[in-house]
């Protein structure tokens, strides 16, 4: 029997979006640090433009803030297709997040990742090496799924400030996999050299 011919509503999977990406880095335009002033600025004009369908993200800035900022979907028929372009002048890509990286256990809930394109002409991100002792490019956006079966309909929830519990040690071992997919689980923290890490920058007046 086909499987797609069933009809026991268990069977049911909605088709879920993995990768994307965004801009041009055809004419590379200078990118300067992202303040959190100009965040602000950005979550204002969002709540303006958008009553619906924005989300609270969590952004690790290049100037080295942490913080909350509102983002929101062009298209809201695709609540995950965030509209990020002021954050990635140079282009941006967007990866689905269903298990820890490197480890590999299943999370309750997806994440959804926004980094620069080529994080090499984009300023190094004061948070992240703040965060998790990397070196890393460009501004990170992370998103939270609120579905969590797979026959439910997509939707995005508010990331909390409970987040940072995990975000920080998951962006750690992203980026760690990122680099180099056959990391072992015991590598996970060899790289990262503690005593070089800057203070974690939280920014408590736009906090979650």
């Amino acid at each position: 029997m086909d499987a797609s011919a069933s009809s026991d509503s268990s069977d049911v999977v909605v088709a879920r979006r993995w990768y994307f990406h965004g801009g041009s880095t055809i004419s590379v335009e200078d990118e300067p640090l992202l303040l959190a002033k100009r965040v602000r600025e950005l979550s204002t004009q969002v709540v303006k433009r958008h009553p619906a369908g924005r989300v609270k993200c969590l952004i690790f800035a290049t100037c080295g803030r942490v913080m909350k900022g509102w983002l929101a979907p062009d298209d809201v028929t695709k609540v995950d297709v965030l509209n990020v372009s002021d954050y990635f002048p140079n282009g941006f890509v967007s990866y689905r997040i269903t298990t820890f990286p490197v480890i590999g256990c299943r999370m309750a809930h997806d994440w959804r990742i926004f980094v620069a394109k080529i994080p090499s002409i984009a300023p190094n991100n004061l948070a992240v090496s703040g965060a998790v002792g990397h070196k890393w490019g460009g501004n990170v956006i992370f998103a939270r799924y609120g579905n969590a079966a797979p026959d439910e309909t997509e939707w995005m929830e508010d990331v909390s400030r409970q987040s940072l519990d995990l975000l920080v040690p998951l962006l750690d071992a992203w980026i760690t996999e990122k680099r180099s997919p056959f990391h072992s689980i015991t590598q996970l923290n060899s790289d990262v050299n503690i005593s070089t890490r800057d203070v974690f920058n939280y920014d408590a007046e736009v906090g979650l």
